[in-house]
């Protein structure tokens, strides 16, 4: 019997998914299937379903943290418990409720005045947008936080539904009304027995996100904007309409307002959609709050411990970022990764992904800057190499001891 099937053997009452190493689902239980509402996700990442809150709770070792899992038209609270084994990691679930974890997890994930690196001016206009029941247009280029935002606003919002976030490019193109609106029963071959709901009837009550919407059909853009003035969904085969009550936010990293004017987004549609509009500005234009996002992820990922040096800071802050706040998380976690099984907490320049040590706005510019990194480089290699040892090292580069601390002081490499 292999390891997966004596651990699910061993615990028959709990349901199961196992992952790999990065993620990928690799298979499910039937119950699992049944419970969680899953269906053809074989191959798919989990955190690109979106489906677990707090998200990112899987890849820490857990014996017993209440999540929140939304999927389709399941919403569960259930008991998680994470196995690593030599290919990846089996999710074991069981129904429970341990209320005091789940109130210090997904619930003040979102909350606005908790969400780092974004200004307080932001933060007035979210507080604004969760208000009252007007549409919201959060701006932005990918991996600024715009999701992150937006889950902020319905949780202040305090609406009793659930948040549905629709990914507008992964709409199959002949099935976004279905998926948008929902189907009665027997619409279309294939359709499943009793209909579906579509993703606004989930949000009845809760709040819809539209992500990317600029990338909406146009075919589909008229059909949305009807649903948004009239708060009313038609199902496909439906003689009646049903009223939905629901918050809408859409996000885009397109510039929308250029797609208006050129006609391929619906002007109508866009004025309807950006009732109130939010900015959120790349990671290089709000460097100011980098230490508290650095900071932030640090802890998220467990990395609390870890140090740096000035020149890693240095380096780290002169890095442009071009996927930004999502890009400095995944630095992170790389840094975790490398100086987990390294004996130091210390990150220094070598630590640093390639990407971000060779970037030219941290390439020296200057004879002396050159000189100086050469030196720096050369005194960090040998140093590496005899254990921190100052007699070897000193011996191996051929100047003094003393000569050695000197030049560590004054490139100030914090060995």
């Amino acid at each position: 019997m292999t390891g997966i099937y004596r651990i699910i053997v061993e615990n028959i009452e709990d349901f199961f998914v196992i992952l790999d190493k990065r993620g990928y689902i690799r298979s499910y239980t039937q119950e699992a299937k049944k419970e969680l509402g899953l269906g053809d996700e074989i191959g798919i990442r989990l955190e690109d379903l979106g489906v677990m809150k707090p998200e990112g709770i899987w890849r820490k070792r857990t014996k017993a943290s209440e999540i929140l899992w939304e999927h389709g038209e399941v919403r569960k609270h259930l008991i998680l418990r994470n196995i690593p084994y030599d290919a990846g990691f089996i999710l074991s679930f069981r129904k429970g409720n341990l209320l005091q974890s789940i109130n210090s997890g997904f619930t003040k994930e979102w909350a606005i005045d908790k969400i780092p690196g974004i200004s307080e001016e932001i933060r007035k206009k979210a507080r604004k947008a969760s208000r009252n029941n007007i549409p919201v247009l959060i701006t932005g280029e990918s991996g600024t936080g715009k999701e992150v935002l937006a889950r902020g606003i319905h949780d202040a919002s305090g609406r009793e539904g659930r948040f549905i976030p629709v990914n507008c490019v992964a709409l199959p193109k002949d099935l976004v009304e279905s998926e948008l609106f929902g189907y009665e029963s027997g619409t279309f071959t294939g359709a499943r027995k009793g209909g579906k709901s579509g993703k606004f009837q989930l949000a009845d009550k809760g709040t819809i996100l539209l992500d990317e919407i600029a990338e909406m059909l146009g075919e589909t853009q008229p059909k949305l904007l009807r649903v948004i003035e009239e708060r009313k969904v038609w199902k496909l085969g439906a003689s009646e309409p049903e009223e939905i009550d629901f918050k809408l936010i859409s996000v885009t990293n397109s510039n929308i307002e250029k797609l208006t004017k050129k006609g391929a987004f619906r002007k109508d549609l866009y004025h309807r959609v950006a009732s109130l509009k939010i900015n959120l500005p790349p990671l290089r234009e709000r460097m100011e709050f980098f230490d508290e996002l650095l900071s932030h992820f640090l802890k998220k990922h467990g990395g609390e411990d870890l140090t740096t040096t000035s020149e890693v800071m240095t380096m780290l802050k002169n890095y442009p970022y071009p996927g930004n706040i999502r890009e400095l998380e995944q630095i992170v976690e790389f840094l975790i990764i490398e100086k987990k099984n390294s004996g130091s907490k210390k990150v220094k320049l070598e630590d640093l992904p390639e990407k971000v040590r060779e970037d030219k706005n941290n390439s020296p510019k200057t004879l002396p800057d050159k000189i100086e990194t050469l030196k720096k480089r050369e005194i960090e290699k040998a140093l590496r190499k005899h254990n921190d040892n100052k007699t070897k090292t000193a011996k191996e580069l051929g100047i003094s001891r003393r000569g050695l601390y000197k030049t560590i002081k004054k490139l100030n490499l914090g060995t």
